[in-house]
């Protein structure tokens, strides 16, 4: 079912500024995270939730039996993929590495391989590198 709720959203999304981070199912409680380039509002999300009931009801599930919950991934969770990176940009993130160590600074790039981050202040400015397949989480900080 999860899998076929990824792909229903990922068909409606493509071309739009609206991409789905992720999608939970626990139960019967289906939880869609879902972002914008330039954000995500309550209208985006509630209008993704009715896409949702009929795109999976014309598809033959009868999603009355679900708890269906559509929102923003929040400051609180990790970055998920690539573009949620690149919406980053600019933002201080603090990550962890494969190492178990871990990292904060301001993210100043990222491509298909992965992010730089510019770490400290005054004359002790360095850029990192740090190449997706090494980070464990990471997550935008305030």
């Amino acid at each position: 079912m999860k899998n076929e709720i990824e792909k229903v959203l990922a068909e409606e999304t493509a071309g739009s500024p609206l991409f789905i981070v992720e999608v939970e199912l626990t139960g019967n409680h289906i939880d869609v995270y879902m972002d914008a380039d330039g954000g995500v509002n309550l209208e985006d999300c509630a209008l993704m939730n009715r896409k949702l009931h009929n795109l999976m009801e014309e598809k033959g599930v009868d999603m009355g039996a679900y708890l269906v919950d559509v929102s923003s991934p929040g400051i609180d969770r990790p970055l998920q993929n690539l573009r949620e990176y690149k919406k980053s940009v600019g933002r201080k993130l603090e990550l962890t590495n494969t190492q178990d160590k871990t990292l904060t600074g301001l993210l100043v790039y990222v491509d298909e391989n992965g992010i730089v981050l510019k770490i400290g202040s005054g004359h002790k400015v360095k850029n990192e590198s740090i190449n997706f397949n090494q980070i464990t989480e990471a997550k935008v900080t305030i």
